[in-house]
């Protein structure tokens, strides 16, 4: 059986997560930053559904752009990388636990 409280604590113990816990706490608490990141989302998240349901796709450049004045800020760029970078981690191990879940059939 996978021990998911132990893998959820080796993730916090992570330098990468401590870090991105401080980042977070100082984009909630500069207006600027949080309003910056939340448009973003919110372009991210209609970009996904229109290319989702194959709808004419105005929000991927809108995204990009809004990416791209985000990644010009040195505290949000470094929020969105270690992002990514958790993220890509969790993903490799959940295809990880599915193959594995696969071989014991």
């Amino acid at each position: 059986m996978i021990d998911t409280d132990g893998f959820i604590d080796t993730l916090k113990s992570l330098s990468q997560y401590r870090r991105l816990i401080e980042l977070r706490k100082m984009i909630v608490e500069n207006p600027d930053y949080l309003r910056l990141y939340s448009e973003y989302q919110i372009l991210k998240r209609e970009s996904v559904k229109s290319a989702v349901y194959g709808h004419n796709n105005t929000f991927q450049k809108e995204a990009e752009e809004k990416l791209n004045l985000i990644m010009s800020d040195v505290i949000l760029c470094e929020y969105v990388t270690l992002l990514e970078q958790l993220n890509e981690l969790v993903q490799s191990v959940q295809e990880y636990i599915n193959k594995s879940l696969q071989l014991d059939r």
